[in-house]
């Protein structure tokens, strides 16, 4: 169909679909193939966002299991000592 829109032979594609639109099994045939490649289009869409939907539910998986990461270290290592008021200290 995308034919009739671009290309070289898009006048002889134009004048099949003529031909065969003055025909009811004809029609019959182009209608269902327009509904084939509607829904086709409808698949892949659905596809896609399902695609970029669990993308972006491991993105940010990952970006909680870096959050709590960083809170277990934080938590778990003690911070660097001041040595000049660990030194001042014990003078």
């Amino acid at each position: 169909m995308n034919a009739l829109k671009h290309g070289r032979t898009s006048a002889a594609y134009r004048r099949l679909v003529e031909i065969i639109s003055h025909d009811p099994e004809g029609l019959r045939i182009l209608r269902c193939l327009a509904a084939a490649q509607d829904e086709r289009r409808r698949r892949q869409r659905r596809r896609a966002d399902s695609l970029l939907h669990q993308v972006l539910e491991r993105f940010e998986q990952q970006a909680l299991d870096r959050a709590n990461e960083a809170y277990e270290n934080n938590r778990r290592i003690p911070g660097v000592p001041n040595t000049k008021s660990v030194l001042e200290t014990h003078i």
